[in-house]
């Protein structure tokens, strides 16, 4: 490739009171993108202030002196936008997408609360409540997070690296509002932040808008604690845990310098080499011969040295310490042989032509530009550091394998699964402090302005301008055009649902389309891979319940090689039973892992609950994953898999004349075969109510999934139940979200409506602890009863709405959006214009449309409830 070229038109200012603008126009899409990133992050806590920047960034989204409780998600809602917020070891990020008329909106709501959170008595209650249920769900319960919090605090004594980012149970319940305003009013300064904001902007005007807001709050430098260097490591570091899940896992961690030194990029590359894709190197060691069944290198970005890990999980009989010794045998040949210059040229085309693509995106940008400022001053970090890559040499590959990657210097962590009867994760312990404090019990929502502008509907849908082919073989070909950015991005599809599975073989169509992964005849899995993966793109292909389809974006001038890969996979698939073989003790292995987490156990019950007949509710078992033959494979793929059920799609910047010239080397002599194509099952709701409670022994987690049958697609009552939907459980403003998450009963609540061709169900999700089960069940039903029996309020409504609106804005953002859209419109044979009419009839909806669907849906009387988790620990 010609090398890296760094963002252009990029504006750089700081205020006078400290504060970095980072400013780019990017006039592709009528949207903007906002980050505002802050140094505060574990790196800059104490033992006495563990967990307080993670717990600043819940803070901020519960109110200011402008917006108080709960505007903040309405106001974004009303513009359609996305936001959210994440801490890492460094910094706490705040970012968000909007349609650009809303880029007003989100700089006030970021202006206030810089200098303004509330930070109430009542809100720390809540919040801590929130908090609990999150270390739980994402730490104690996890696997994952179990994991790594052991490897950091066994890789590093006294260093923050080594502390966990959300804090202990005990320092979560110690947060006192005194403690959390001294820590907010010393980080969150304009002069220890940075602002990004990109998009279709007028960088001037926005400027101004900045300066405007955000310099009425005066400035002073962080007071921050000093951070010791850690001892260099002088022996291998071991630990080990239990935990009550199905599968081992293995981490390694070496320590290795901070983000921006120079031996960061020979590591980054190395990274690449051992576990980007399915040719890399650990997938042909490791994967492949099904010693584990996934496997991740990570390379550190942090200021100061931190960790360069390789993650994997292993299959239930698999054994670490074989995965072990595979891993430093490996890294102990690359410090002594190096990476052929070949492969080292490959490496580093695929790191270049991948941030291309993943540039195309305005909050990408933003985000990098305004981490790198904040972690190095630096907005181009992310460019430079690709730049860095491609002048490394095989020397310096050489070199930092040998210096850092090597055993002696390692941290291992291994999570072994618990037996039965073995103790799980330490339970919480009682509440003591003197600051627990009652959490409240309802949220009420602000009615908040809608302005009418917000509800005028843009006459446009992602059908505009697309090109509607058939070619002869009857593969329909859709064409969208545009050049703002030099990638293309290519979905496919076929018949290959679940829906045409036996009733027998549930997990066939998932089985037979990883299988097509797997490479053809002449290619085995690792090389036909390559192919994609060393153009810096890839290929996920899954089945759904009406079709299986997959998504690829590339540089244009990739485009043919991408059609010749598709090709390859949709017609000439190898399906060795070796591969099938792999795939099917995989896909056990994953279910067996999944069926013992509380939410997986509780999805499964409920679509059988739900589902008549209830084997035909797409979710396999393990005799029926074991009862897949290569045989099985091959007729399901014959019969579904063909061109008159075959649509392609492409968005972006190319030639359609060459495109389609393309398209037609590849599939014209592709024709349908003698075998019929396999009908699709019948599938109803079931029209009883059922309930089903699991138990699993160690876990502490509840979840609840609470559902009714809803409207299938294109049903007169869909729209009405879309929007209740969003109404009742979408986001954090949501009834759900104001009753449950945000009065502190759960981390993660919210409702869901699936419309599928020939039926439909709502749900309602619910992730608790045991202590606060009662309250968090009883206020669902609670929820759900009122929405059915009441009419939504005419703000409500307005808001839903307005935001259904911006979202569509916002859906035509990225060309893997668009293509995705159109993908799905098309295989399940909607009108492409489909979003014009959806939105059109849903802009027409009334406050009494919404309360009869509710009344005939949810009112139905049909109810389907599935709990699983640590039932046994309920209180009584």
């Amino acid at each position: 490739m010609s090398g890296i070229i760094l963002p252009d038109n990029l504006r750089i200012e700081k205020l006078e009171n400290g504060l970095t603008v980072i400013l780019q126009e990017l006039r592709y899409s009528p949207v903007a993108a906002v980050c505002l990133v802050y140094r505060a992050g574990s790196l800059w806590e104490t033992p006495r202030t563990r967990g307080l920047s993670h717990f600043c960034e819940h803070m901020m989204f519960k109110g200011s002196a402008k917006f108080g409780p709960g505007v903040y998600w309405q106001m974004v809602q009303r513009n359609g936008g996305l936001a959210n917020a994440y801490t890492s070891k460094d910094i706490t990020v705040y970012y968000s997408t909007v349609p650009e008329t809303g880029l007003n909106d989100i700089l006030e709501l970021e202006a206030d609360r810089m200098r303004n959170c509330s930070m109430t008595a009542e809100d720390i209650a809540s919040e801590t409540a929130v908090v609990l249920e999150e270390e739980l769900l994402t730490h104690r319960d996890d696997p994952a997070g179990t994991l790594d919090s052991l490897l950091c605090s066994r890789a590093f004594g006294s260093h923050p690296y080594g502390r966990p980012i959300i804090g202990t149970p005990d320092d979560i319940r110690s947060f006192s509002a005194a403690k959390l305003r001294k820590y907010y009013r010393n980080f969150y300064t304009p002069s220890n932040a940075v602002i990004s904001v990109v998009g279709d902007i007028d960088s001037r005007a926005v400027y101004a808008k900045i300066r405007d807001l955000f310099g009425r709050n005066t400035g002073h430098p962080a007071l921050k604690p000093h951070v010791a260097a850690e001892p260099p490591v002088t022996e291998q570091l071991r630990a080990n845990v239990e935990h009550p899940s199905h599968l081992p896992r293995i981490s390694i961690g070496f320590r290795v310098p901070e983000g921006n030194h120079a031996d960061s990029a020979p590591l980054s590359l190395i990274s690449v080499y051992l576990a980007s894709g399915r040719s890399s190197r650990f997938e042909e060691l490791l994967v492949k011969p099904s010693l584990v069944l996934d496997i991740s290198v990570s390379t550190n970005t942090l200021i100061m040295p931190g960790l360069y890990t390789v993650q994997a999980m292993l299959p239930h009989d698999g054994s670490p310490s074989k995965v072990e010794n595979i891993i430093f045998g490996e890294l102990d040949r690359i410090g002594r042989e190096g990476i052929n210059s070949d492969t080292l040229k490959t490496l580093k085309n695929r790191r270049e032509a991948w941030s291309v693509i993943s540039n195309a995106d305005p909050l990408g940008r933003a985000r990098r530009f305004a981490a790198g400022e904040a972690k190095f001053n630096d907005p181009y970090y992310y460019w430079k550091s690709i730049e860095a890559c491609n002048t490394v040499d095989d020397n310096e590959i050489r070199s930092a394998a040998s210096k850092y990657l090597r055993k002696n210097l390692s941290t291992v962590s291994v999570l072994k699964p618990s037996t039965a009867d073995a103790a799980g994760p330490p339970a919480l312990p009682a509440s003591s402090s003197e600051t627990d404090l009652v959490p409240p019990t309802r949220i009420e929502p602000s009615d908040i302005e809608i302005p009418d502008r917000l509800l005028e509907n843009p006459d446009i849908s992602v059908s505009d301008n697309t090109k509607d082919i058939i070619l002869d073989n009857g593969i329909r070909v859709l064409l969208k055009r545009d050049t703002s950015f030099p990638i293309v991005s290519i979905g496919f599809s076929c018949s290959m649902g679940s829906n045409r599975e036996p009733a027998d073989l549930t997990g066939l169509s998932e089985i037979t389309a990883e299988t097509m992964l797997y490479g053809t005849a002449e290619e085995e899995s690792i090389e036909f891979n390559a192919r994609l993966e060393n153009l810096g793109t890839s290929v996920d292909f899954s089945s759904t319940t009406e079709y299986a389809g997959g998504i690829i974006t590339s540089l244009n001038k990739d485009v043919p090689e991408v059609l010749s890969v598709i090709s390859d996979m949709l017609i000439r698939p190898a399906f060795r039973r070796a591969d099938i073989d792999a795939v099917r003790s995989d896909s056990i292995s994953t279910l067996e892992e999944w069926l013992k987490s509380p939410a997986g156990a509780a999805m499964n019950s409920f679509s059988r609950l739900s589902t008549d007949p209830p084997q035909s509710g797409a979710v396999p078992t393990r005799e029926s994953l074991e009862a897949v033959s290569q045989k099985d494979v091959i007729d399901f793929h014959l019969r579904c898999c063909r061109p008159s059920g075959t649509i392609i799609v492409a968005v972006g910047s190319f030639s359609e004349e060459k495109l389609l010239r393309s398209i037609k080397k590849f599939f014209s002599d592709w024709k349908d075969s003698e075998s019929p194509s396999l009908e699709t099952k019948k599938v109803s709701n079931q029209l009883d109510s059922s309930e089903e409670h699991i138990s699993l022994e160690g876990r502490e987690q509840i979840a609840v999934l609470y559902g009714t049958p809803a409207p299938p697609l294109l049903h007169r009552d869909s729209y009405a139940i879309a929007v209740l939907n969003g109404i009742l459980g979408e986001g954090i403003g949501s009834r759900l979200g104001r009753s449950i998450r945000e009065t502190g009963l759960s981390y993660h609540v919210s409702s869901l409506y699936i419309p599928l061709m020939d039926r439909g169900r709502i749900i309602a999700l619910l992730l608790t602890s045991p202590s606060s089960f009662p309250a968090a069940i009883q206020r669902l039903k609670s929820e759900l009863e009122d929405i059915t029996a009441k009419a939504v309020s005419r703000n409500e409504l307005r808001l839903e709405k307005a935001s259904w609106l911006g979202r569509k804005i916002l859906g035509m953002m990225k060309y893997s959006n668009l293509t995705r859209i159109l993908l799905s419109y098309a295989s399940i044979n909607l009108p492409l214009d489909n979003d014009r009419y959806t939105m059109k009839k849903i802009l027409e909806l009334t406050e009494e449309d919404i309360r009869l669907a509710s009344e005939r849906w949810l009112g139905s009387g049909i109810t389907y409830i599935s709990i699983a988790g640590g039932l046994s620990t309920i209180p009584d």
